[in-house]
């Protein structure tokens, strides 16, 4: 009776102290959140990221490091659990070295210590169940099967489309940091709470199995979110691009597609480009959106957006400043303006004689918006123009774009504007610059009537407009009259579309040299931005391709990249807006 009684009291005893010591380790566990001596942390799984259709574009994998637990085995154990595994990871297999560091750790050294790692987040979870059925299967008696072989799980993060969406989304590096893209931009969501429980020697402590987890807080999955971006698309616009960056020779180039009543962006690519799941073997410049995070000025695509100012325009006696219907004499291909000391020279691709608004902006004349600029300056307000290119630029406030990297434009302040240089410069797409997400944005005010929208990556967000009439609905129509007028008869004629009707502007700017302090005449910056369909118009695209070679006009090395995209996008919406109405059909026939 004593002997039981004191095997009780024994019992208590360690009980008690086995439960203060598990409180302990929770407390200091609640208490600091991160690892202490006695606990281990457990990666949360990142959520999964998807496009507009719910297609996984980014999402994370579970691999398990896999253990062998040799103490209180016998030889004869640890022997029959080394052929065994052995014998899967031949089956499987894995490196003929990774087996003969495992066979040889299963010897002298599994005596000399407790535990070792034999694979290092390799494995798959199948993998390590499959050992575990053919330790079951054999005739020795193993005692504890599970706490002699255990797997510890941690995350990799999967990029099925590769470099199609690499510098959007960015990447997960080693540490589980997400240094660029969207993975960033959204981390807080993706990430999850990660988790915390006791070390195995704690759990061996208080009574508990080997390779047995007992959580102080368990894991929780990160969110996924929802793109505007569609695989489709974005693989299509990657691909249209590449080719023309390859064409071309040139150094890089940018699509971007939204829908032109919302601003949510339906694809977003750059070439070249990296692929997030091998992102190591990539320059790090490959790492930027270029399309937020390079600096730019587009030339002639500015044109349209200078003349919708002037064309809404008054003076104190409430006269329109520039009418359709005004003409202006471009001096046959070249035109002398006095500068101070220098003469600056104003050079058209061709001889013209007298062009209309109209006709300045579809064949992109350079000396038509000069004279228009020179009539301006001696009439108009700098203060008022400056306003209006800082707010349809958004070159003060924030766009609000999710992915990180985002640069300001830049713009001279109207107090340093040069006479008969800067107001000219601006008007003709140089000495001012900003991200083209920025000129897509700012562009799409035409065919959206004014309306200057903030770019939209996540389903999610609600339209926003930071402006609603950046210029009138008459000035927004005869703008689209004229853009259309580019494609059917001016630069951007070679992209003509007579069935789906397409409506845009070139654009061809000299590159800043810095090494000489002026524009390059070798390096150009081709762009084209458009939309289509010209009557209710339901996407714009912008393209740019930095310094091609052999032909530099963006009329013909970004235009076709718009065409390609705009004509496959006109046929995806025709092929759903067909399928909707057969099932409709079907429905009502019934």
């Amino acid at each position: 009776m004593n002997k039981l009684r004191l095997s009780i009291i024994i019992g208590l005893i360690v009980l008690f102290w086995g439960y203060i010591m598990f409180s302990y380790v929770r407390l200091i566990a609640n208490k600091s959140k991160k690892r202490s001596p006695y606990t281990e942390i457990q990666l949360a799984p990142r959520g999964d990221i998807l496009d507009s259709e719910g297609k996984i574009i980014a999402t994370s994998v579970a691999l398990f490091s896999s253990y062998f637990y040799t103490a209180r085995s016998s030889q004869e154990e640890v022997e029959y659990i080394r052929r065994a595994i052995s014998r899967v990871l031949v089956q499987r297999g894995f490196k003929r070295s990774l087996i003969r560091d495992f066979n040889y750790r299963c010897g002298e050294y599994a005596r000399k210590h407790r535990t070792f790692e034999f694979m290092s987040g390799e494995l798959d979870l199948d993998i390590h169940e499959e050992i575990i059925r053919s330790l079951a299967d054999g005739d020795v008696e193993i005692k504890d099967l599970r706490g002699k072989i255990y797997s510890k799980k941690n995350y990799r993060r999967f990029y099925p489309f590769g470099k199609r969406f690499g510098p959007i989304l960015g990447y997960i590096d080693q540490k589980g940091n997400p240094p660029y893209g969207l993975e960033r931009a959204y981390n807080k969501s993706l990430k999850g709470r990660e988790g915390i429980y006791f070390k195995n020697s704690v759990i061996s402590a208080v009574g508990g199995r080997w390779g047995k987890v007992k959580w102080v807080e368990e894991p929780q999955n990160g969110e996924e979110v929802k793109l505007t971006i569609d695989t489709v698309l974005q693989d299509l616009s990657y691909r249209f691009l590449g080719d023309a960056v390859k064409k071309y020779d040139a150094v890089s180039g940018c699509a971007v597609v939204i829908e032109t009543e919302t601003g949510k962006i339906r694809a977003f690519v750059n070439y070249p480009s990296f692929d997030p799941n091998n992102y190591s073997s990539y320059s790090i410049s490959l790492f930027q959106n270029t399309g937020v995070s390079s600096l730019l000025e587009v030339g002639s695509v500015m044109k349209p957006l200078v003349i919708g100012y002037l064309m809404d325009y008054t003076d104190a006696s409430g006269r329109k400043f520039l009418k359709p219907s005004d003409k202006y004499y471009c001096e046959k291909g070249k035109y002398k303006i006095p500068t101070g000391r220098k003469t600056r020279v104003i050079e058209d691709s061709e001889k013209f004689k007298t062009l209309d608004i109209a006709d300045i902006l579809a064949y992109s004349s350079n000396i038509g918006m000069a004279k228009i600029m020179q009539k301006y300056e001696d009439k108009g307000d700098k203060l008022g123009l400056y306003r209006y290119l800082i707010s349809l630029l958004n070159l003060k406030r924030s766009i609000k774009i999710d992915i990180p990297g985002y640069q300001k434009g830049v713009l001279k302040h109207y107090n340093k504007w040069t006479r008969n240089y800067s107001m000219i410069s601006f008007a003709i797409g140089h000495e001012i610059s900003a991200p083209f997400i920025n000129y897509v944005m700012a562009f799409n005010t035409i065919p959206a009537k004014g309306k200057l929208l903030r770019p939209l990556l996540k389903e999610s967000d609600p339209v926003e407009a930071f402006e609603n009439s950046i210029f009138s609905a008459a000035t927004a129509e005869f703008l689209q009259k004229a853009m259309a007028l580019v494609v059917d008869e001016g630069t951007g004629k070679n992209i003509r579309n007579a069935r789906i009707g397409f409506a845009g502007k070139t654009g061809t700017a000299r590159k800043w040299d810095r090494k000489s302090a002026s524009y390059s005449k070798e390096k150009y910056l081709a762009s084209f931005i458009g939309y289509f369909p010209r009557e209710n118009p339901k996407y714009t695209i912008g393209v740019f391709v930095d310094e091609p070679r052999e032909s530099i006009y963006g009329g013909s090395v970004a235009a076709p990249v718009f065409k390609q995209i705009a004509e496959r996008l006109y046929h995806m919406e025709l092929n759903k807006t067909t399928y909707i109405f057969k099932e409709k059909d079907i429905a009502s026939s019934k």
